[in-house]
């Protein structure tokens, strides 16, 4: 065998030596390791009144929301400024505006 890989390269290799592209760096093999998942903090029980803890994932969801509807009503507001007020056709009175 040669020195750059393990002798488990038979066909009785574990699986997981085939997915390694051999040879094998330090950096490669810190990355391959599990790490620990962070849990995010529960609502502490003397504010459990409050209701639900708002995490981080919760308020991104809840601004990006708020923004796009924003974002609209400001769409809006800018076509209903550049609208001609003289400018009139029986086909308005039953359409909504996109």
């Amino acid at each position: 065998h040669t020195p750059s890989r393990p002798a488990h390269t038979g066909p009785r290799a574990p699986a997981s030596f085939a997915r390694i592209a051999w040879p094998v760096t330090m950096s490669a093999l810190r990355n391959a390791v599990k790490r620990k998942t962070h849990k995010e903090r529960s609502q502490p029980g003397d504010r459990r009144k409050f209701g639900l803890l708002e995490k981080k994932k919760d308020y991104v969801l809840r601004a990006r929301d708020f923004h796009k509807k924003e974002d609209a009503i400001k769409a809006l507001k800018t076509k209903a400024a550049y609208r001609n007020p003289d400018e009139f056709y029986f086909g308005m009175e039953r359409n909504r505006t996109k």
